[in-house]
């Protein structure tokens, strides 16, 4: 009985042994893409964000303190902030989904049914070009690398 014991100790310790190993030498291979891309570009960098603003840093260290102080003394103005119409109906469309979740019915949507009547209607618009905001860093750069690859061929 007791050699029975030993010998499954034994055995378990090596198969944690072995698969602790195992683990540890296994390395996923970075995939590359098939299609053309240029020498300078290396697939699956980290993204390189831009810094934030002073105001923005400020206003981000003031959401973190855990205060009962009005954050309206500090700021001095509430700055408004945009939130764009795409962002809007993302957000109202996780919301009914998450109602749906809760109560399995589909809840009252005025701006969603107006949307979706406007789909369904044959009435025809003219898609307005926008301007395109200040350049940035990675526009550039992007353009660049167009540039050059358009050279190259």
């Amino acid at each position: 009985m007791h050699k029975k014991f030993t010998l499954w100790a034994i055995l378990l310790i090596v198969s944690f042994g072995v698969s602790v190993t195992a683990y540890g030498r296994y390395i996923r291979k970075q995939l590359q893409p098939d299609f053309f891309m240029p020498k300078e570009v290396q697939f699956n960098q980290p993204e390189k964000l831009p810094p934030l603003s002073k105001e923005e840093l400020f206003n981000a260290k003031l959401e973190n303190m855990v205060a009962t102080v009005d954050k309206s003394e500090f700021i001095g103005k509430k700055t408004e902030i945009t939130v764009p119409d795409y962002q809007k109906k993302f957000d109202d469309y996780n919301r009914d989904i998450s109602y749906i979740n809760r109560s399995g019915e589909i809840p009252v949507n005025s701006s969603l049914k107006a949307d979706l009547d406007q789909m369904n209607s044959n009435e025809l618009f003219e898609a307005q070009e926008k301007e395109l905001g200040p350049e940035t860093q990675v526009s550039r750069a992007f353009m660049r690398i167009l540039d050059k690859s358009i050279a190259e061929n």
